[in-house]
């Protein structure tokens, strides 16, 4: 047999299927499907309504929330696009300002858990080696305030052997957020635990919630760039970072039903020697799931996430936006490119001169449909702020600085979508 034909007779490789696992010892303690079941699929704007950032300190027997300044509640006059007006008030407030009866739920969902969380075996602070679950060694621990005295954080923690992030605070609405923080990260670690830290546990410690997650070892992109002047072909080496960023970005929003939502190169790591993307903070995330709610037979369709300003829980696409995280990422990349003048011309400039013109058009469009929310992106992009005027990021950029993607996010553009980045790549990839 000739050569030829014996590599030819050769079995083909297998292809490698990655295996997903679930943590060996669920981080909360009991099973979530109950509390992610109160989520409610009202996704309207209310008759009145109370700003999110008005702590809500509990829910009534009829679920009704209780908030920490009861006063402070608005009359709904009327819907504009991304504002709306109250009765008695001449200014218009963003949607994503103000509570909904599903946020309010995903406070609910967050209360019931974190009472669940209080009957369960506290965990331990111990300044010597332990390989028991919840007890963590903290003797070499780095020790941050973080925001105020409240909060603190533990870098370089050691659970059951391994390297872990302690996140603790004692403020009643801080706590809340952990909570939601926790659910979604959980959810990504069970679905694609490749691109998360490892949840180790969320349980209480007196007053103090806390939340032990994997330490990452690895640099963020933000710190991998800075090294670049060091490296040897820093303009490959970036454009293989993006295309791993592209490819987990995809990968979660496939088995994750997932959107970062912050994916600043702050919150983005990345090891060059596997080639490998994670992330971290999960304070602004949102993820899509079915949940069967106890003695029904029917399955749900919910959307979790952490209410926050600029995410406009009402509109069409929450849950389902397949272009922001992407948008983000590359306009906060944008800001290292100093060392790799090829790539910022063959990738960068190109890439988000495509996302600009894809959003004036996608835009302009819904705008001919009568769509008033793009009417008023459309203006915040415009050097005169009218509809008429020249569109650009850059007019958007300085009305609005590092929030403007953030509102754009608004809608999908399908330039900025991981599938076509990584069409983009492959067509210009320049070595």
């Amino acid at each position: 047999m000739s050569a030829l034909a014996f590599r030819n007779a050769r079995p083909k490789k297998r292809r490698r299927v990655e295996q997903v696992r679930a943590p060996a010892i669920d981080p909360f303690g009991f099973d979530l499907g109950p509390y992610m079941a109160l989520i409610s699929e009202d996704y309207r704007f209310p008759e009145q309504s109370h700003r999110i950032v008005n702590y809500i300190s509990g829910f009534d027997a009829e679920g009704v929330a209780q908030y920490e300044r009861p006063q402070k509640v608005w009359q709904t006059e009327s819907i504009n696009g991304l504002f709306v007006k109250f009765q008695g008030d001449n200014l218009k407030v963003f949607i994503s300002g103000m509570h909904t009866k599903h946020t309010e739920s995903m406070y609910r969902m967050a209360h019931g858990i974190k009472a669940a969380l209080k009957s369960m075996p506290e965990c331990q602070l111990a300044r010597k080696v332990s390989s028991s679950f919840k007890e963590v060694d903290i003797s070499r621990a780095l020790k941050q305030k973080r925001h105020k005295s409240t909060n603190v954080l533990y870098l370089k923690a050691i659970h059951q052997g391994e390297w872990v992030v302690l996140k603790t605070t004692t403020d009643p609405a801080m706590q809340l957020k952990y909570i939601l923080d926790a659910v979604i990260h959980y959810h990504v670690w069970r679905n694609a635990n490749r691109y998360v830290t490892k949840l180790h546990f969320v349980a209480f410690r007196g007053d103090a919630l806390v939340v032990c997650s994997g330490q990452m070892e690895e640099p963020s992109v933000y710190g991998f760039m800075n090294t670049l002047h060091q490296k040897y072909r820093p303009d490959r080496l970036v454009y293989t970072m993006v295309e791993s960023f592209c490819l987990a970005i995809r990968k979660l929003q496939k088995d994750a039903q997932f959107t970062h939502r912050d994916c600043h190169v702050s919150n983005v790591y990345y090891n060059m020697r596997k080639k490998c993307t994670r992330f971290i903070d999960f304070d602004w995330s949102c993820f899509r799931c079915t949940v069967r709610p106890p003695g029904t037979s029917v399955s749900r369709h919910k959307i979790i996430s952490v209410p926050r300003f600029l995410y406009d829980t009402t509109r069409p696409q929450y849950g389902n936006n397949r272009s922001v995280d992407c948008a983000v990422f590359f306009r906060t990349l944008g800001n290292s490119l100093d060392h790799c003048p090829i790539f910022e011309q063959e990738i960068y400039r190109p890439l988000m001169r495509r996302y600009e013109v894809d959003s004036r058009e996608i835009l302009k469009r819904k705008m001919r449909q009568g769509d008033l929310s793009a009417l008023q992106l459309y203006k915040q992009s415009t050097i005169d702020g009218k509809a008429s005027g020249r569109f650009g990021h850059t007019y958007g950029i300085m009305r609005q600085k590092e929030n403007y993607d953030y509102s754009l996010g608004y809608y999908t553009y399908t330039s900025m979508t991981p599938e076509m980045i990584l069409r983009f790549l492959r067509e210009n990839k320049f070595f």
